[in-house]
């Protein structure tokens, strides 16, 4: 077995070719961002495998914000 790697510091002076290139694809509709979102905390552990296992494409999101509110659990933030 083998692992080889590299440093990104060693390539810092290419970033902004790297960022101008990429803003030029995207420009274009050459470079797609997709976004996969799991909505509900209770999604969280199954979006964490997802995560580590290759399970997903592009970014990983999980909404909380407009999960569903049981009926008790509006009546404890209303009080």
């Amino acid at each position: 077995a083998e692992m080889k790697g590299f440093n990104v510091i060693q390539y810092m002076y290419k970033i902004i070719f790297a960022l101008g290139g990429m803003w030029w694809l995207h420009m274009r509709g050459k470079v797609k961002m997709i976004e996969q979102i799991e909505d509900g905390i209770e999604t969280f552990p199954s979006a964490l495998h997802k995560l580590f296992s290759g399970g997903h494409i592009g970014k990983m999101l999980v909404n909380v914000k407009n999960a569903t509110i049981s009926p008790e659990e509006q009546k404890v933030k209303s009080a």
